[in-house]
């Protein structure tokens, strides 16, 4: 069997065998895989960029002796409430909260722009200086969102995005003798 598997790879190509070992199990990165051939990197794959724009990345062909590499995943963040595509998601070093919102399909209509809660375990080193393991960081998506402003994510943040309140303001209510009370 395992022979069979082999001869099996050598014929594919590089996302045909990411599939047919199942992927990446959930330690493993979706952000980075790479093609290793002659201990050369010939190839690296950012499957985000495939899952947001629906476009196949190149593709290589595999040889004999190739190595797909799966490093371990990176900075792991959650975001729910008013996002359209609420999950946990693997982010790159750099990417910052405006990223993590652009990569769960935006925000919704019904978002709270005044604020979003950021729910953050505090660092080893920072946590007797603090005196907490946990803190809550309150940030302003409307400045996020504008581009004046940025936020750090950290490994193991997980965002709440708030809804706008359900009762309206400025209404009037008519009753009694008309035509069309309401």
């Amino acid at each position: 069997m395992l022979l069979i598997q082999i001869i099996y790879l050598i014929f594919v190509k590089f996302l045909s065998s990411l599939y047919y070992f199942n992927g990446p199990t959930e330690l493993g990165s979706l952000r980075d895989i790479k093609l290793i051939r002659a201990g050369e990197e010939v190839l690296s794959v950012d499957f985000y960029d495939f899952l947001q724009t629906g476009k196949k990345p190149k593709d290589q062909k595999l040889l004999l002796n190739d190595v797909i590499f799966i490093p371990k995943r990176k900075k792991t963040v959650g975001i729910e409430g008013e996002i359209n595509l609420p999950a946990i998601y693997e982010l790159k070093e750099n990417e910052t909260l405006t990223n993590l919102i652009e990569i769960a399909g935006g925000i919704k209509a019904t978002a709270y722009l005044q604020r979003a809660q950021v729910d953050r375990i505090v660092p080893f080193e920072n946590r007797i200086e603090l005196g907490m393991d946990r803190m809550l960081i309150d940030v302003n998506l409307r400045g996020i969102l504008s581009g004046q402003e940025s936020f750090t994510i950290k490994d193991g943040d997980h965002i709440k995005i708030f809804s706008i309140k359900q009762s309206r303001l400025n209404t009037v209510y008519i009753e009694g003798a008309v035509n069309r009370p309401g």
